[in-house]
């Protein structure tokens, strides 16, 4: 954008001429290249595979920050119980929304894992660390497209702080999923349908309560008061794309509790487990399209990911 400064009159003795300068402002740079970005992508890719290959959770910390590097520290737990290994991951065409002002950027990359290729591009923010070292903070793969992000002529990004005028808080997006889920408000909130929210996390959610209930176990579904990074970023109608986490808490009951031995929550606590209650602590992330108050649109859950952290 650019800002016009007011006309300054110089007068020349003698011509009676007047002289008009005009400064503009410059627009905004990235906070890195594009080059320096494919370079922070390509590194994060060796050490995650080395660290993968070891299934060395202890130097999650060298390559990744919060809520990923929880995630795939369970990952990596569940990985070494089952007594599996971790696919070579790479990231191929890296695209990149990289913010001005800002100590972070996102990557969209196709990844192609073991030799398979993701059907979709899967994006990943990265964040600069106290000590300069940029770390993976979220990774999700959209199940629809997302809106373009509005950038000037710099090619920069905006990162918003701000969250006034949006419709859904970025730190609610939790709370407003779970709701939309548990309390059947499909059609009714501020959401969009999509196939995310309703045919993976609505749907899977109805579908183990139905599993449950047929072996007379009951499940207690909650919110845990827990902050997460938010990372968004303008789109040109105005609204955000959202990278937000929420932790959930599942509290199942019955009178023999004992979880399928392929399940991750079987492999998480180091084997199977019986008893007549569990709490599993579970690490939600969302991509979330998040429009204006004033647009008239919903907001759309675009991508999920669903890990469980802890049973107990």
């Amino acid at each position: 954008m650019f800002r016009l400064f007011p006309a300054l009159l110089l007068l020349v003795a003698g011509c009676g001429a007047a002289h008009q300068a005009v400064a503009t402002e410059q627009p905004a740079s990235p906070v890195l290249s594009n080059s320096a970005a494919a370079e922070v992508v390509t590194a994060y890719d060796r050490g995650n595979n080395e660290l993968n290959a070891a299934l060395n959770a202890t130097g999650l910390a060298g390559i990744e920050t919060e809520p990923l590097r929880t995630s795939s520290d369970a990952w990596l737990r569940i990985t070494k119980t089952r007594g599996q290994t971790v696919p070579l991951i790479t990231s191929g065409d890296p695209r990149f929304i990289v913010p001005s002002g800002a100590q972070w950027f996102v990557a969209s990359s196709n990844r192609v894992r073991g030799g398979v290729p993701s059907p979709r591009p899967v994006y990943t923010v990265f964040t600069k660390s106290d000590g300069g070292k940029w770390l993976a903070a979220y990774s999700l793969t959209p199940l629809d497209d997302a809106p373009p992000p509005a950038v000037n002529a710099a090619s920069a990004a905006t990162a918003v702080t701000d969250f006034a005028d949006l419709l859904v808080q970025p730190e609610s997006v939790g709370k407003a999923v779970l709701d939309h889920y548990t309390a059947g408000l499909a059609g009714q909130d501020d959401f969009a349908r999509s196939a995310a929210l309703d045919d993976q996390l609505a749907n899977g959610y109805a579908v183990g309560l139905d599993v449950l209930r047929s072996k007379g176990r009951t499940l207690q579904r909650s919110l845990e008061p827990a902050s997460h990074p938010v990372y968004a970023v303008r789109t040109t109608d105005g609204g955000v794309l959202a990278f937000t986490a929420a932790t959930v808490v599942d509290v199942i009951k019955g009178a023999s509790v004992t979880f399928d031995a392929s399940s991750n929550e079987a492999a998480l606590p180091g084997g199977q487990r019986t008893a007549n209650q569990f709490r599993v602590t579970r690490l939600q992330t969302y991509l979330t399209y998040i429009p204006t108050k004033s647009s008239g649109s919903q907001a759309k859950v675009l991508a999920f990911t669903d890990t469980p952290v802890s049973v107990r």
